[in-house]
């Protein structure tokens, strides 16, 4: 009887190897749990287009907004773990969502096999360039001046961070408005419905090059190359914290090692090409070039990160 148990499993262990050697051997889908133009969206359609060249099948992007992106990698999280369904997984989906909200539907470390990082991307302070606010000072002083009128919206865990860190670090009499991707509060920031937000340069640069949109300040340690003029939130005079936001490639947990490092490595070669870097860069996302440390490592650090800075704000799940 063992060594009949002892077939049949090598037996499975053949049959899976064999496929995922072949795979894929048919579309593969990868779910962006944010709105079309958002950050994570153009970022996910530019490596998939490269996935297929690499893999020789479609790669889809489908968009599941909702909830700072758990809606999207909940799907992801109880789909079929055989390779054919992916997500985009980030800050929100990925590292905040257990800080920020009660009833998260996945655990982002344990129901997850987290295949690679993509890279990383600056989070700016953006206004209407029609407001007269041309510094953080000249905002906060106008949010000071009519208590309760004005309103920060965000369409994502970083955005929602940042507006709540603010509030709470000056103590201003200022609205959350949130919404389930970023296009959206990028669109009613543009109609003056919403007064400013925190949020990635890939979905709002081209405002922001029309004249549009107008930056304060960015969340990152350092000036980005992108936008060298911009200040930091401390050269502004508001040295709360220092963050930047991440994506990566993720799939259902128990989905094959071998087709796990098969995508891993079909990633990496991907990040490496120079013009996929530029394009990327262009648009404010330097992707990630040494891949030593495992992906999983960072994730499960940076759920750890969030705890810490949601604490220090002092939010509370909602």
């Amino acid at each position: 009887m063992k060594c009949l148990i002892g077939a049949a499993l090598a037996a499975l262990c053949l049959t899976t190897a064999v496929a995922a050697q072949d795979y894929p051997t048919r579309a593969v889908t990868i779910i962006a749990p944010f709105g079309a133009g958002s950050g994570t969206d153009v970022v996910a359609r530019i490596f998939a287009e490269r996935l297929e060249a690499e893999l020789g099948q479609p790669f889809i992007v489908d968009n599941k907004p909702g909830a700072s992106g758990t809606m999207g990698a909940g799907l992801a999280a109880r789909a079929e773990p055989d390779g054919y369904t992916l997500t985009i997984g980030g800050t929100s989906s990925h590292a905040a969502s257990r800080s920020l909200m009660k009833n998260v539907p996945y655990d982002p470390v344990k129901d997850f096999e987290a295949i690679a990082g993509l890279g990383e991307y600056p989070y700016f302070l953006l206004v209407n360039a029609k407001d007269p606010y041309t510094d953080l000072k000249s905002l906060v002083e106008g949010i000071r001046k009519t208590p309760g009128e004005m309103t920060v919206g965000y369409g994502n865990a970083l955005g929602q961070l940042s507006g709540s860190v603010l509030k709470a670090e000056e103590k201003l009499d200022l609205t959350i408005v949130p919404y389930k991707s970023s296009p959206a509060a990028i669109q009613d920031l543009l109609g003056q419905r919403i007064t400013f937000m925190f949020n990635d340069l890939v979905a709002a640069l081209p405002q922001v090059k029309e004249g549009s949109l107008r930056i304060l300040a960015v969340t990152t340690a350092e000036r980005t190359p992108l936008m060298p003029d911009v200040p930091t939130l401390k050269e502004a005079g508001f040295p709360f914290f220092s963050i930047s936001a991440w994506s990566g490639i993720f799939a259902p947990k128990g989905t094959p090692p071998e087709i796990i490092e098969k995508l891993r490595q079909a990633l990496i070669k991907i990040t490496q090409q120079d013009d996929v870097k530029k394009k990327l860069a262009d648009m404010g996302f330097a992707v990630r070039e040494d891949h030593s440390q495992p992906f999983g490592d960072y994730v499960a650090a940076d759920v750890k990160r969030w705890a810490e800075y949601t604490k220090t704000a002092g939010i509370e799940p909602q």
